[in-house]
């Protein structure tokens, strides 16, 4: 009678934790259809935000850097380093 009870107990929680993972696998299977529809989404903006980003690039050009303020250099300087232990230092090209 000990061994049945014993075999019930064990069969119930089969039952249960087989219960409990295919509730988790149908939850992540849900939650993965629901992730894969915001990544569609996202990569749409994207592709959006890099048209939008391409437009723009494509629309700079030399006249419009003067309209918005940039202008030409005349004494260009560059940083550079000779050697880890002296720094930066300035240098006229």
């Amino acid at each position: 009678k000990k061994i049945f009870w014993i075999v019930v107990v064990l069969l119930f929680l089969l039952a249960m934790s087989y219960a409990f993972f295919v509730n988790k696998t149908i939850l992540n299977i849900v939650e993965r259809e629901n992730l894969e529809e915001k990544i569609v989404v996202l990569n749409s903006q994207i592709s959006e935000l890099e048209s939008d980003c391409m437009t723009l690039k494509n629309n700079i050009t030399i006249d419009y850097a003067y309209l918005s303020g940039f202008y030409d250099v005349n004494n260009i300087k560059f940083a550079s380093r000779k050697l880890p232990s002296q720094g930066i230092s300035l240098r006229k090209d």
